[in-house]
């Protein structure tokens, strides 16, 4: 229950009359005699923007109550129009805010047809190549003594 979509309203600039609710069923209607259209429904149970919604003045969050849906029979909208949102917990210890959630918006990731990326040449050798072996200089390691003696570690494996 934690994504959803939000209609914003039509000044774009109120957030008073933003719609929120989470989708409950996704229609595709297709008519064949006009160019195999094809349009997508989302139908949803809204929040009522007057009830059920609360806008910080300052902060500018959005809280939601699940509680308060809207009553209009007008549960459908085209797929190009939502946002996807986000609902979290409100973050409070007091019984009040028990039954409200927090909206944030988020960024709709699309689907990448991967069939499109994929190479018919893989680029990679199938030899392996040998490495050179990284030569050490022979000259002595010293390791020091907070007394004053010095001992010399010879380091070579000859």
């Amino acid at each position: 229950m934690n994504c959803g979509v939000g209609v914003k309203s039509r000044s774009y600039t109120d957030e008073e009359n933003d719609f929120y609710k989470i989708i409950k069923e996704i229609i595709q209607l297709t008519y064949p005699l006009i160019l195999n259209l094809h349009i997508v429904l989302f139908k949803c149970g809204w929040i009522d923007p007057v009830r059920g919604k609360k806008v910080h003045p300052h902060y500018r969050l959005v809280d939601v109550n699940f509680n308060k849906l809207y009553r209009k029979d007008d549960p459908f909208i085209l797929a190009q129009q939502p946002v996807q949102v986000y609902f979290t917990e409100y973050p409070s210890i007091k019984r009040d805010k028990t039954d409200w959630m927090v909206v944030c918006e988020i960024k709709a990731r699309r689907v990448v047809n991967e069939s499109k990326w994929i190479e018919k040449f893989v680029y990679q050798s199938e030899k392996v190549v040998p490495i050179p072996m990284v030569a050490t200089d022979n000259q002595p390691y010293y390791l020091c003594d907070h007394n004053g003696l010095q001992v010399v570690v010879d380091l070579s494996m000859a």
